[in-house]
């Protein structure tokens, strides 16, 4: 018999599971544009991402979608005077913080 090595762990996809149902809550309920960074669980924004948020909040971001040889909605897109929101998930209950200034909670 042989010794075959571990099978990897499986992910456990809650941030993507749950993505559909935030943009779904915001699409419905939020009245503004925004940028959205959805977390679930104890999980941190990256640097890059609060750089990012914040440039949005302060204003404007402009963003050129890569073209990885798949077919883009459109080439780019530019967010002026929207909101920078950090989306927190425990199961369905999530906390929305609004450009670092405000917070209220959704179920999703």
């Amino acid at each position: 018999m042989t010794n075959l090595p571990p099978l990897p762990r499986t992910l456990k996809k809650r941030e993507a599971d749950i993505t559909p149902h935030v943009l779904a809550w915001f699409k419905k309920n939020y009245p503004r544009s925004c940028a959205i960074e959805i977390k679930y669980g104890k999980n941190k924004l990256e640097d890059h991402q609060v750089t990012t948020l914040a440039q949005v909040a302060k204003g404007s971001f402009a963003y050129k979608i890569p073209d990885m040889g798949r077919q883009n909605p459109f080439d780019a897109f530019l967010l002026k005077d929207a909101d920078a929101v950090v989306v927190t998930c425990e199961k369905r209950n999530c906390l929305v913080e609004v450009n670092r200034t405000h917070t209220f909670t959704i179920k999703v």
